[in-house]
């Protein structure tokens, strides 16, 4: 099978390759592999959902079909993103203008050096 040999071949040398050559492949190969993914969930949906004959004067309740949906919950998801960001804002810069205050107070206890029992001694190897 010479198409198996050629891959291996390919991987190969990509396996010797420099960091940026590795890189390069990593990206076009995420991006192909991703595109791949989105046509076949494209094409899948257009085998499962069926068409509907739309009457000649439109839906009384006229629905904004797959792209008006897509594009409906991106701007969704941007203003929760932009809120959120925004609030998040606010609550770290409040943050960041508060001031700690630290109190250390003295223990009870006195440190004297001459009430420590004596550890002997050992010479290092």
């Amino acid at each position: 099978m010479p198409l198996t040999e050629d891959l291996k071949r390919f991987i190969k040398r990509l396996q010797r390759s420099n960091d940026a050559a590795k890189k390069r492949w990593l990206v076009i190969l995420t991006a192909a592999s991703s595109l791949l993914v989105i046509i076949l969930w494209v094409g899948y949906l257009k085998l499962a959902v069926v068409a509907v004959a739309v009457p000649s004067g439109g839906l009384a309740g006229d629905q904004p079909g797959f792209w008006g949906t897509l594009k409906n919950g991106f701007s969704a998801v941007r203003d929760k993103t932009t809120f959120g960001l925004a609030n998040s804002y606010v609550y770290f810069s409040k943050k960041a203008q508060t001031k700690n205050q630290f109190t250390i107070r003295r223990s009870g206890q006195d440190f004297i050096y001459g009430d420590l029992e004596k550890l002997p001694t050992r010479p290092l190897p």
